[in-house]
């Protein structure tokens, strides 16, 4: 992954036990999306990226890291996800933000499983 101005050039490997809808992707009273950070964790740790990258800088980072991942996911033949369909209806209007889970994630359990 490379920074060049204000972006990082995104480069990354999703793993087989890793799918789009991990994120679970839902609108915010707020009108923000929401999204579960262990999905983004597992993709950077599988990438060799340092997940700070994205928890530590301007929200658009992350957001740029699951824009790229739905396009990669759709051209797979990967289902529609409605929230990010419609969040792509108002372009750059819509802000993202993590939601920590209250019960424990799926995904922490996938991973302590492998």
């Amino acid at each position: 992954m490379i920074e060049s101005g204000n972006h990082l050039d995104l480069s990354f490997r999703i793993p087989p036990s890793l799918s789009f809808a991990d994120l679970q992707l839902r609108w915010g009273s707020d009108g923000q999306i929401l999204f579960e950070w262990p999905a983004i964790e597992l993709l950077c740790e599988a990438s060799g990226i340092d997940v700070g990258i994205f928890k530590l800088t301007d929200p658009s980072n992350v957001a740029r890291l699951i824009n790229l991942w739905y396009e990669i996911h759709r051209s797979n033949g990967g289902a529609i996800d409605l929230v990010k369909e419609e969040a792509m209806s108002y372009g750059a209007q819509v802000s993202w933000v993590a939601e920590t889970p209250q019960s424990p994630c799926p995904l922490t359990q996938k991973k302590s499983a492998i």
